[in-house]
């Protein structure tokens, strides 16, 4: 396909830009995306718009570079300058709209396979507030009449906002209503022959629910802040009865959402047209794994940081295993992309030394098949962890490590 277009190019990349826009075409595109080739946004979106836009090129030769063996980071910045150098920061109508959220959004993406840990949300808060300044995901969807391009641009966005440690710091950027009103009600990665998410796979229900939880998570966690600074501060507290009942309240507050949230997780599934999608068994049976997997991950989320529960508890051990075993026969498919939210949890939830060495194996799998930097920063908290919790006994709250670090992690 590129050699048909090389005229195209020609016209925004030299030689070596255009070798490694070739490789993110023929390698990278495919290694990112767990859907099939014929709804792998990653080429219909990106790199047709590569075919006119320079800044587009750019990066993608960029994101090309960063994965070849025989480039370094002098080359792949060479080419995001070039980029830098060519989008128009403040568009002014749809179109240069629509090229500066994808610039935006490939930008964070090199950077997260990069493993940058501050960059990246620094971009996602700029795409943030260019979708605010159009006015809106809603607006911004009608105007391209419900374009498969312009919902990949969106679900791409709602995916890198609710796996980033931002979201287990201070909740989701958008609300979680904004967001279920765009996947749920509106149906938008279910119409007009979208076909599977190439993030997201046929599993978004289960994001979303993850997203839900962590807000819930910010909303409790900020009640038990609260609570303690009064329980163990050194001011006497004057009314007794009044801070009991705010505790009770608070109690029964974590058994309502941990209930609620389990049913939802517990009646959660796939999206069923997509499913029907896949071309074989196998991958249906890939893609229910990882559903699964997800499941798993959100109830441990609810046990541990929800009900505070202590991951060497016979109840999260439970989980894990489970956990363990799909994510084993995971690293043999193409969806290996989608694991590094649940190999973070595991890893946290790991507290005997046969646990622990099992993880570190599976982590060196997990690189040496996707080899993108974000993998190595997550295997950096998860270790970080079990130094702080050497038997498994303390909750351990990742964010707080991600905090310490100076990091802003994604999972993606």
């Amino acid at each position: 396909m590129l050699m048909n277009l090389s005229s195209s190019f020609n016209l925004f990349l030299d030689d070596t830009g255009i070798f490694y826009l070739s490789y993110f075409e023929e390698n990278v595109a495919n290694l990112l995306s767990i859907s099939p080739k014929s709804s792998n946004y990653f080429l219909k979106t990106f790199f047709t718009l590569s075919v006119t836009s320079e800044s587009i090129s750019n990066l993608l030769a960029a994101w090309g570079a960063l994965f070849h063996q025989d480039s370094d980071l002098a080359v792949v910045n060479k080419y995001i300058n070039r980029a830098r150098a060519s989008i128009k920061q403040n568009p002014t109508d749809r179109f240069d709209y629509f090229i500066t959220m994808a610039y935006y959004l490939i930008t964070i993406g090199i950077q997260v396979c990069s493993g940058d840990t501050s960059n990246w949300y620094q971009l996602f808060n700029k795409c943030e507030d260019l979708m605010r300044r159009y006015g809106g995901f809603l607006k911004f969807i009608k105007d391209f009449d419900y374009s498969n391009d312009c919902k990949f641009l969106i679900a791409n966005f709602q995916f890198h906002d609710i796996m980033s440690s931002e979201a287990l710091m201070k909740g989701t950027t958008c609300s979680m209503n904004s967001y279920n009103d765009l996947f749920k009600i509106n149906k938008l990665l279910e119409l007009d022959n979208y076909g599977i998410d190439p993030y997201q796979g046929c599993i978004q229900p289960i994001y979303l629910l993850l997203g839900e939880i962590m807000n819930n998570y910010v909303e409790l966690k900020g009640e038990r802040v609260k609570l303690n600074e009064k329980l163990n501060g050194d001011i006497i507290v004057e009314d007794p009865a009044s801070l009991n009942f705010l505790r009770l309240d608070h109690f029964k507050k974590i058994d309502e959402k941990f209930f609620e949230l389990t049913d939802k997780i517990n009646y959660c599934s796939p999206i069923e047209s997509q499913l029907q999608q896949l071309d074989s068994d196998g991958e249906r049976a890939a893609h229910m794994k990882l559903f699964d997997l997800y499941k798993i991950t959100c109830k441990m989320y609810l046990s541990l940081y929800i009900k505070q529960t202590q991951p060497i508890s016979g109840e999260i051990q439970n989980h894990l295993v489970t956990a363990l075993t799909l994510i084993h026969d995971l690293i043999k498919t193409d969806l290996i992309s989608s694991l590094n939210m649940s190999l973070l949890i595991c890893g946290i939830s790991c507290c005997s030394k046969f646990d622990r060495m099992q993880l570190d194996a599976t982590f060196d799998k997990v690189y040496s098949r996707y080899h993108v930097g974000n993998v190595k920063r997550i295997w950096d908290v998860v270790k970080e962890a079990w130094k702080r919790n050497a038997s498994g006994n303390t909750c351990i709250d990742w964010i707080d490590i991600c905090n310490d670090f100076g990091w802003k992690l994604s999972m993606c």
